[in-house]
């Protein structure tokens, strides 16, 4: 409701986003939200954003969740490896991917499978088998389909491990220009 309330706001010179009341999200949760404020941003480059009661969320900083959206706390949205149970908020730039292709043997499909493979890894345990290659497979059709037709300058994605629940999520999100205008 935030978010859909977020874009009903009026034009103003400073807005104030205040986490005091905010709650533990998960991964996916998180990056929407990200995704939303960025959103939100964009649409007011003029405006003052200010954020504030963000420090005492250690879990949304170390998912990178304020970085993402431009606030100096938490980790880095950049290179940001993560660990078996988790891959922070983590920025594919498109730029960077096209860099990279011109500069070395790399194609983008081979950048955009590596972080394919990290999700996939990431939710079913393991680097191989047919449920890895599945998941890998279409993982990558949706970061790739995200680069090829969403002309955004990046796509962001994380993932999240709970092993005393066995559960795992995974988030994948660009603020391009939408499927109905991408088709």
């Amino acid at each position: 409701s935030f978010s859909n309330n977020l874009f009903n706001s009026p034009d103003e010179d400073i807005y104030e986003f205040d986490f005091a009341r905010m709650n533990w999200y998960p991964p996916f949760s998180l990056l929407y939200l990200a995704c939303q404020i960025n959103r939100f941003k964009a649409l007011h480059t003029n405006s003052n954003i200010i954020v504030i009661n963000h420090e005492r969320h250690y879990y949304a900083a170390h998912m990178a969740f304020f970085k993402a959206f431009g606030v100096d706390w938490g980790n880095s949205t950049l290179n940001n490896a993560g660990n078996d149970n988790h891959l922070p908020i983590t920025d594919i730039e498109t730029r960077e991917i096209i860099e990279k292709t011109m500069s070395s043997h790399y194609e983008a499909g081979d950048i955009i499978e590596r972080k394919s493979e990290d999700l996939a890894k990431i939710l079913v345990r393991q680097d191989q088998g047919h449920l890895f290659k599945t998941l890998s497979y279409s993982i990558r059709e949706m970061i790739r389909n995200c680069y090829e037709h969403s002309h955004t300058d990046r796509i962001q994605i994380c993932a999240q491990y709970w092993p005393g629940q066995h559960r795992v999520e995974i988030g994948i999100c660009d603020t391009g220009v939408g499927i109905r205008s991408g088709l």
